[in-house]
Formats: structure tokens, sequence, C-alpha cells
């Protein structure tokens, strides 16, 4: 959670720059497939300091939700096993 909290100002400084034509960004390639969508089409203008940082945070973050969906899938499984 203090990972979001400490990239959502960065991003939002950054929304400045996206294209309007890029929207939401497309999740077919998992984490890998956003950031390599984001280092192709965003014009980082002024703000490419932040570039790495914020690139850093959303790898992190896709980390955790790819773990809590697994640890989520084995509690399940570890319920109906045990009903």
């Amino acid at each position: 959670m203090f990972q979001i909290a400490t990239l959502e100002p960065m991003i939002t400084g950054l929304q400045e720059t996206l294209p309007k034509s890029i929207g939401l960004l497309p999740f077919d390639g998992g984490v890998t497939g956003c950031m390599r969508l984001v280092k192709e089409q965003l014009s980082w203008g002024t703000k490419s300091e932040l570039k790495a940082e914020v690139l850093r945070g959303i790898k992190e973050i896709g980390s955790v939700l790819y773990w809590m969906g697994l640890l989520d899938i084995v509690l399940v499984s570890s319920r109906i096993l045990h009903y």
C-alpha cells in the first residue's frame, strides 16, 4: 500500500504528458506488456527523471498483485481440501 501511495503523486504529475489517444493501458502482456507500452508510447517530456522510478514501482506493484493471486489460489484450494 505504501508503494501505491508513493507512486500516486508521481503518476499524477506524469499524466499531463500522456497522449490523449492512449487511454487506459491494456493488460494483455501483463506487467511487462504495460511497461513496454509505457516506454514506447509515453512522451516523458521534462519528467524523465521520474521515468525509472515510476516504471520500477509499476513492476513492484504488478509483482505483489501476481503473488497475491497465487496466494489466493492456494488458500482457496486449502479450504476446499479441508471441507
